[in-house]
C-alpha cells in the first residue's frame, strides 16, 4: 500500500533473527511491553521507529519507554493518559478507537478502544496535560478477511480528525490504520493485499487533511514463513477415531491451532515414502496430559505413518514461539532459519555486551557529525556577522542584507527539495502555517542584521541567542525534563 509506513508487530513472532531482518529494511516496530522494547534497542533499532501502541501499559515500561527516547504512545482512556502524563511528560499520545472486529477470526475490541466521543474528549484532555494529540488509531482484528473492514473505522478517524481542528485548531499527524491482514491457511484463499489495498486507498480519500500513515502488520508478514516439524509420538485407535499424538501441540507453539482457540486449520503434510499411500482421516493432538490439548480434527494422513516418522505443520510463524510454554515439562520447539541474507548463528548469538555496543557506535557516529555541523553553523555565523558588518560599512542597509539572505537561502532550499523529492515524506503542516514560519524566520534574519547595523557584532549575536536560551529554560520548567527532539 503506497504512503504507509510499516510497523511491525512484536507480538506476533519475536524472534531476533526476524526483527533484525525487517530492522535491514527500514521496517519500524509496534511494541506491547518493556520486555519487547529492550529487545529491539538491543538490536540497535532506534526509538524514533517505534510505537508503543498497548493501550494499558505498565508503569515502569512507559518510564523505560522515555528514558530510551521513544515519544509515541497510544491510549484508550483518561487513566492512561493520566499515567502516561506522570511517567512520560510531553509525550506524543494517539487514541486507540473502537472496531466492531467483524470479518476477523480473533476480534480485539473487547477490552480496548475508544468511542468517537471519547476520542474526541482525550484529545482535548491530552492538551490540558501538556501531552501532544499526535493521532488515531484502530483493529479490525486478527485474520480479517473482508475487504471492506479497514473503511467505516478510518471514515470514524477522519471525522475525529475534523473535529478535533474544528475546535482548536490544530490538526493531528497520524492515522495509524493497526493490523489484522489474514495469512493463507489450508481454508479458503483469502483476499490478496491488492484488494485490502484498493478498499483502503479509497476510504482514505474522505481523509479531511494529509497525514503520516501508518499499519502495523504482524501475521501476513510472517505466518507463511515457518514450517513446524513435528514428530509422531504416539497413534491408536479410540472410539471409532485414529488419534495421532505428535511432540508438539498448542502448549508448545500451536495456541490458535483450529482444536484449541478456533484458529484456521493448518497446512498439514509428511515426509517419506507414505507420501503415496492410502490415507485417513486423523485427530492430531499435542504431547500433553490435558485433554484439550488439540491441534486439529480431520486431517488425511497416511495409514502407515507410525510413531517416529515426521508430520509438518506449515503456516507456523505467526503467535506460536511467543506463546509456547513448558506446560508438563514440554519444552518448546528449537528455531531454525533458512536464509542466506540472515547473519550465522554465531553472530545471532554474539554476547550481549558485544551487540549492546553496535548502537552505542551508531550513535557515536551520528554525535561526531553533529558536532561537526554545529562548529560548521557557528563558524559560518560568525563569518556572516562580520561580513554583514563591512557591508554596512559601505552603504548597504539591514534591510537589503536580510533580504539577499532569505532569496539565497530559498534559492538553496528549493534545490534540496527537488533533489530529494522522491525521498521526502510528505508534510502534514498546513499552507498557512508554513507561510507563517517562513515570515517569522524572514523577520528573524531581519531583525538580527539590523542589530548588527544598529550595534556591534559582539551585542547583536548576544542577543539573537538570548531566545534559544529563554526556550529552553520555559521548557526546563514547564515539563520538568531536558528538552528532546520534538520538544
Amino acid at each position: 500500500m503506497p504512503g504507509f509506513r510499516i510497523f511491525y508487530a512484536v507480538k506476533c513472532n519475536s524472534q531476533p533473527a526476524i526483527l533484525e531482518t525487517l530492522a535491514r529494511r527500514g521496517t519500524g516496530f509496534e511494541i506491547a511491553s518493556g520486555a519487547e522494547l529492550r529487545a529491539l534497542l538491543e538490536l540497535g533499532v532506534h526509538a524514533d521507529d517505534i510505537l508503543f501502541s498497548n493501550p494499558v501499559k505498565v508503569p515502569a515500561d512507559i518510564r523505560l519507554a522515555r528514558a530510551s527516547g521513544l515519544e509515541r504512545y497510544a491510549v484508550d482512556s483518561e487513566e492512561e493518559l493520566a499515567k502516561i502524563a506522570k511517567e512520560a511528560p510531553g509525550a506524543a499520545i494517539y487514541v486507540r478507537m473502537q472496531t466492531t472486529g467483524a470479518g476477523s477470526r480473533f476480534p480485539l475490541s473487547k477490552r480496548f478502544g475508544a468511542t468517537e466521543a471519547e476520542a474526541l474528549e482525550l484529545l482535548l484532555t491530552a492538551r490540558d496535560m501538556d501531552l501532544i494529540p499526535y493521532g488515531c488509531t484502530f483493529h479490525v482484528g486478527s485474520q480479517n478477511t473482508e475487504v471492506s473492514s479497514w473503511e467505516q473505522p478510518i471514515a470514524a478517524c477522519a471525522r475525529l480528525m475534523e473535529d478535533f481542528e474544528r475546535l482548536t485548531g490544530a490538526r493531528l499527524q497520524m492515522l495509524d490504520i493497526g493490523g489484522g491482514w489474514p495469512a493463507q491457511y489450508a481454508g479458503a484463499p483469502v483476499p490478496t493485499i491488492a484488494d485490502f489495498g484498493s478498499s483502503i486507498q479509497r476510504a482514505l480519500g474522505g481523509l479531511p487533511y494529509p497525514v503520516d500513515l501508518v499499519a502495523e502488520p504482524g501475521r501476513a508478514l510472517v505466518a507463511e514463513a515457518s514450517i513446524l516439524v513435528t514428530s509422531i509420538i504416539g497413534k491408536r485407535r479410540r472410539r471409532d477415531a485414529t488419534w495421532v499424538h505428535l511432540d508438539a501441540g498448542p502448549y508448545t507453539g500451536l495456541m490458535e491451532a483450529p482444536g484449541f482457540l478456533g484458529g484456521e486449520p493448518f497446512p498439514i503434510s509428511w515426509s517419506g515414502d507414505k507420501a503415496f499411500g492410502a490415507t485417513t482421516s486423523c485427530i492430531l493432538t499435542g504431547p500433553t496430559c490435558d485433554d484439550g490439548d488439540i491441534v486439529q480434527d480431520d486431517v488425511a494422513l497416511p495409514t502407515d505413518l507410525e510413531v517416529g516418522d515426521r508430520v509438518h505443520i506449515g503456516a507456523a510463524g505467526a503467535y506460536s514461539s511467543t506463546l509456547a510454554t513448558s506446560f508438563n515439562g514440554f519444552a518448546p520447539p528449537t528455531t531454525n532459519f533458512v536464509d542466506e541474507e540472515i547473519p550465522a548463528l554465531e553472530e545471532r548469538h554474539t554476547p550481549l555486551e558485544e551487540r549492546s555496543r553496535r548502537p552505542r557506535q551508531r550513535d557515536a557516529k551520528r554525535e561526531i557529525w553533529g558536532l561537526a555541523a554545529i562548529v560548521t553553523t557557528a563558524v559560518l555565523w560568525a563569518l556572516s556577522a562580520n561580513v554583514a558588518e563591512g557591508l554596512y560599512a559601505s552603504g548597504v542597509t539591514g534591510l537589503q542584507v536580510a533580504g539577499a539572505e532569505t532569496v539565497i537561502a530559498a534559492l538553496c532550499l528549493a534545490g534540496l527539495r527537488l533533489r530529494r523529492r522522491i525521498r521526502t515524506p510528505k508534510s502534514t503542516l498546513e499552507t498557512k502555517r508554513k507561510v507563517l514560519l517562513g515570515v517569522s524566520l524572514a523577520l528573524m534574519v531581519t531583525t538580527y542584521y539590523v542589530a548588527i547595523d544598529k550595534l556591534s557584532v559582539a551585542p547583536a549575536v548576544v542577543l539573537h541567542y538570548t531566545a534559544p536560551a529563554l526556550v529552553v529554560a520555559w521548557t526546563l520548567l514547564k515539563t520538568k525534563r531536558s528538552p528532546g527532539p520534538r520538544t
